[in-house]
């Protein structure tokens, strides 16, 4: 069995890239709806997702899926999405964690 390691310097700012993410879809500053961001983000995602075991590679879809569904709703926000995008915050959070363990474990 080969172990699979990862760019650290590639993806050192995964962490910061998710929050960047949650900051400017619950927060959008001139009334942007966090398109960038969840941009770069998603594209950090799907990098990650090459080699990384089943349940990591979950978390990284789940997550994506999350984010992308969060960008949708930001950008055309009705009262029935706000119970939507408050059921997301643990299940985020949960990911994001098991990605950055999975990021610190395989960096060196």
């Amino acid at each position: 069995m080969t172990r699979m390691t990862v760019d650290c310097k590639q993806y050192a700012d995964t962490a910061k890239k998710i929050t960047d993410a949650q900051s400017e879809l619950y927060n959008p500053a001139g009334g942007s709806s966090g398109t960038q961001a969840v941009d770069d983000l998603l594209g950090e995602l799907a990098g990650l997702e090459k080699g990384a075991p089943s349940d990591v590679k979950a978390a990284l879809v789940e997550m994506s899926d999350a984010f992308r569904k969060a960008q949708n709703v930001m950008s055309h926000p009705s009262q029935d999405d706000a119970a939507a995008l408050a059921a997301l915050g643990p299940k985020l959070s949960k990911d994001s964690q098991k990605i950055t363990a999975y990021v610190v474990s395989r960096c060196h």
